[in-house]
C-alpha cells in the first residue's frame, strides 16, 4: 500500500506561522495581554487587518485594554484612522459594541485625537 506524502514547503510553513501570528496578536490586544502583544508586535505589522478589516487597535480599544491602546499608539507607523469595514474607526466601533459607559467614553476620549487627527489638529 502507497502512502501519500503531502510535501509542503518552506513558504506555505511561514505563511502558516505569520496567519497564527497575526490571530494571537488579535487575540492578545482583544484581552490586554500586552506583554504577548509586544511579542507578536516583532513579527506582526501594527496596521494588520482581520476579515472584518478591524486592526489590533480596534480589538484592543472594543476589549477596553488601556494598556494595549497605549503600546499600540505608541509604536512607529500606526494608523489610527483606519476604518474597518464598517466604516467604523477604532474610536467608533468602541463605542458602537460596548455602549456609552464611564469606562468606554474614557477610552474613545484617549482615541479620539488619534482616530480623528484633522479635528484634534495633530
Amino acid at each position: 500500500m502507497e502512502v501519500a506524502i503531502i510535501d509542503v514547503n518552506i513558504k506555505d510553513q511561514k505563511e502558516y506561522a505569520l496567519k497564527e501570528d497575526i490571530l494571537n496578536a488579535f487575540m492578545q490586544a482583544s484581552i490586554d495581554d500586552v506583554i504577548g502583544l509586544k511579542k507578536s508586535l516583532e513579527v506582526v505589522s501594527v496596521n494588520e487587518r482581520d476579515e472584518h478589516g478591524m486592526t489590533m487597535l480596534h480589538h484592543a480599544a472594543i476589549g477596553l485594554g488601556e494598556e494595549s491602546v497605549e503600546l499600540l499608539l505608541s509604536k512607529d507607523g500606526i494608523d489610527a484612522t483606519i476604518e474597518d469595514n464598517f466604516g467604523r474607526s477604532a474610536s467608533f466601533a468602541t463605542l458602537e459594541v460596548n455602549g456609552d459607559s464611564e469606562e468606554v467614553l474614557r477610552m474613545t476620549d484617549m482615541l479620539a485625537p488619534y482616530c480623528y487627527p484633522t479635528i484634534h489638529n495633530l
